[in-house]
């Protein structure tokens, strides 16, 4: 029963929070970013995400994307996106299989000229317990660039 609570509460509130989620498309976060530097839990970001490509695209849907050391590129991140404000961001991520997980993360961001600081925490399930999740606070600047052929 109570599992049946918490399925309906959740189902009731991602209801509500999408439909009140009307998106902003004038925002100058839509298009492509590169990271500059970030910081996860305070600790500064693996080395393997410093060639990282963000992308929020009009449809309302985000990809990163890691350019590998053989150059290889590889979507690290994806999924769908909602502007709460100028200054809010909620993601729903999907998996490598395209299944859009359960869980929302909340984002502040702020942008300067072209320059976008990213920060807030998100939820990430231990490898070792997919049940458990682990809170991580992410702390990242990027730079909008422009790619031939991309937003």
């Amino acid at each position: 029963m109570k599992s049946l609570f918490k399925n309906v509460f959740t189902l009731i509130f991602l209801i509500a929070f999408t439909i009140s989620a009307t998106p902003l498309k004038n925002n100058s976060i839509y298009g492509t970013w590169k990271l500059v530097s970030g910081r996860h839990s305070g600790v500064p970001a693996p080395d393997f995400m410093s060639d990282r490509i963000q992308y929020f695209k009009n449809d309302q849907t985000f990809q990163s994307v890691i350019t590998s050391s053989n150059r290889s590129k590889v979507i690290s991140n994806q999924g769908n996106f909602y502007l709460i404000n100028d200054s809010t961001v909620v993601t729903y991520h999907r998996d490598r299989l395209g299944t859009l997980d359960k869980i929302a993360n909340t984002y502040n961001f702020q942008i300067k000229n072209d320059t976008l600081h990213f920060y807030g925490y998100f939820l990430r399930r231990l490898p070792t317990n997919p049940h458990s999740l682990m809170e991580v606070y992410i702390d990242e600047f990027w730079e909008k660039v422009k790619i031939s052929g991309q937003d």
